[in-house]
């Protein structure tokens, strides 16, 4: 938004002369002006879906792209053990953003969408400050906190998908349970079956909202191996929040749940927890969320199963 500045002027003033002054006059009084309402800001843009979401021009300005490791309680062990359980407590307002893709880990490109799974694990740890945001910080595998993969962003004009191949269906004892990516503001994930060796891949699908489902159908044409299974989208999280104007984001990830009292089988599901923009900024360099206001009807927490590929009949 252009400026614009106040307009520069002044009257000369005449030299010093050496002569007898007139006796002062008195100054009229200035009318009294009406005091100028201060400009009012133009509204801001709607964020842009991914880690690097900018807040809100109302907010204080942000030093820098990459958000600080989080201060304050590290609470990683209950998001772990059960993201839908915390996600859907109040107080717990998950928070991915200005968060980077951490070193080591191979991006993905337009021309190389899909990265493996086994090179996109990295640790995930969630610290809260009373009555803040659950921040998420992502750091190099092995660190403190528990393993993750982690599910790239591609900004639209770069490529609309970023992608993982190679999750498996049914993790080992030392795979990841978690998989995160970045913040959703008319993004969707997708959770797709790969026919090859039945394991499940994931895309980070940027602006899905326009046109999304002819995109995943054109990119899929020339990938017979894969098949949708499942999609975390605008359709789950996209409603109006209690101002009118503002549509909810979500901050994503999926997990895979053991089996209920260990009969059955696990499986992997799609989650998101709807949030909207404070106009505020965290400590560690976040803009703050907090959750839709007013959402009649609506849960905080959505979770999507992704079903098993289907067995071909003989």
């Amino acid at each position: 938004m252009k400026m614009k500045g106040p307009k520069l002027g002044g009257s000369s003033r005449p030299p010093s002369i050496d002569t007898p002054k007139p006796p002062p006059v008195e100054a009229k009084p200035k009318p009294t002006e009406t005091p100028k309402a201060p400009p009012t800001a133009a509204p801001t843009a709607p964020p842009r879906d991914g880690f690097s979401t900018r807040p809100p021009a109302s907010s204080a300005p942000v030093a820098q792209p990459q958000a600080r490791p989080p201060g304050g309680k590290d609470v990683t062990t209950p998001f772990a053990q059960d993201p839908m359980k915390f996600a859907g407590q109040k107080d717990n307002v998950l928070n991915i953003q200005n968060t980077q893709r951490p070193a080591g880990i191979p991006a993905a490109t337009a021309q190389q969408p899909f990265v493996p799974a086994s090179d996109s694990i990295a640790t995930l740890s969630v610290h809260q400050r009373p009555g803040g945001n659950a921040n998420m910080h992502l750091s190099p595998a092995g660190g403190k906190g528990t393993p993750a993969y982690y599910l790239d962003y591609l900004p639209e004009g770069s490529g609309r998908f970023a992608g993982l191949q190679g999750v498996p269906q049914h993790p080992g004892p030392n795979d990841p349970k978690l998989l995160v990516t970045g913040q959703l503001n008319g993004c969707a994930v997708h959770a797709l079956h790969d026919s090859r060796d039945q394991s499940l891949s994931f895309l980070h699908h940027a602006n899905y909202s326009k046109n999304g489902q002819q995109e995943l159908t054109d990119f899929l044409r020339d990938k017979p191996h894969l098949s949708p299974a499942a999609t975390f989208g605008p359709q789950d999280y996209s409603h109006k929040t209690g101002n009118g104007q503002d549509l909810a984001g979500a901050t994503a990830f999926a997990q895979y749940r053991p089996p209920h009292n260990g009969q059955g089988l696990g499986q992997w599901h799609l989650m998101g927890q709807l949030n909207d923009m404070t106009g505020k900024v965290s400590p560690d360099m976040r803009p703050e969320l907090m959750r839709p206001d007013k959402l009649q009807g609506v849960p905080p927490v959505m979770m999507l199963p992704v079903p098993y590929p289907q067995t071909p009949s003989i």
